[in-house]
């Protein structure tokens, strides 16, 4: 058969033309609230990588997640913040503060876990309420903070580093109702926020943790595991932050040199050379702008 009539199948498409195709299919643009830095090509990259970049199948994620975002108002919720009570008990009941960036220029944000109160956050806290404070945050790291990650780095930064202390954690911390919320907002950043996850340590792990991580990790997809690494206390873990941590962001008590005012989870400020670090204090003051009219979001 002459190779004139061999053309039977699609050709097989480079990665850079199945980002123009996937513009094509949705349209040629995407909100501008769901795009970091404006950045249109790596939101869609981040879709196709997902999915390992079939085409049909990144569509098909797009579009649910468009409209998930259509019928759940997520353009407008930075305007909606948490009630005043509910930030002050989510600060009370699990500890964490956005952190200053990594190496590659990626916002940190920290939590310490194991120091999270199961039945406190039940006591203080709906589901409801903590799914709604997730994607309050959630947004705010895509249309503020990411922008401003960006700026420092003069390219596109789309993705975080999270640091989560282990130190204290036990059984408690998957009872029902936790492995029900962990598992619903595991659902909601695969589905919605893919490859915003840049990379997870695990820090201080107890021995039991191998137990936890069980149950845990079957809420998260592959490529997610894939970005999580578990250290135990010692030199091997100190070596790994300071590999894409510098050790003026680094908190001293994980072997940096970052000394905050009140601890690096305060909010309260700290000796890092560029000054004032990002915390949760400042997201707070920042959306309270937005709040206020004072900042106009694209």
């Amino acid at each position: 058969m002459s190779s004139y009539f061999s053309f039977s199948k699609t050709p097989k498409l480079s990665h850079t033309e199945k980002v123009e195709e996937l513009k094509r299919r949705v349209g040629g643009d995407l909100p501008s609230d769901m795009l970091p830095n404006g950045d249109l090509d790596a939101t869609l990259v981040r879709f196709l990588v997902a999915r390992s970049y079939h085409l049909d199948e990144a569509e098909k994620m797009l579009k649910k997640t468009l409209q998930w975002r259509k019928d759940n108002r997520l353009g407008e919720i930075l305007k909606k913040p948490p009630s005043d009570k509910v930030l002050a008990d989510l600060r009370a009941t699990i500890p964490h503060s956005l952190h200053g960036f990594d190496k590659e220029g990626r916002p940190i944000y920290m939590e310490l876990t194991g120091r999270i109160d199961p039945e406190l956050l039940k006591a203080k806290l709906t589901k409801e309420d903590i799914v709604h404070a997730h994607l309050w945050m959630m947004e705010y790291q895509v249309r503020m903070l990411m922008k401003r990650a960006s700026d420092r780095k003069q390219h596109t930064v789309d993705s975080m580093f999270n640091i989560l202390d282990l130190e204290g954690i036990s059984m408690s911390h998957i009872s029902s109702h936790m492995l029900d919320i962990f598992k619903a907002i595991a659902k909601i950043d695969q589905d919605n926020y893919p490859e915003q996850l840049g990379g997870a340590y695990l820090v201080n792990a107890p021995w039991i943790f191998s137990t936890i991580w069980s149950a845990v990790s079957v809420f998260l997809d592959k490529r997610t595991r894939s970005k999580v690494q578990v250290l135990s206390a010692g030199a091997k873990q100190k070596k790994a932050l300071l590999e894409v941590i510098d050790a003026d962001t680094l908190p001293e008590y994980l072997g940096g040199t970052c000394k905050c005012k009140g601890g690096c989870l305060s909010g309260e400020g700290c000796t890092h050379p560029e000054g004032k670090t990002i915390h949760h204090i400042a997201m707070e003051e920042d959306l309270a702008k937005v709040v206020s009219g004072e900042v106009v979001l694209p």
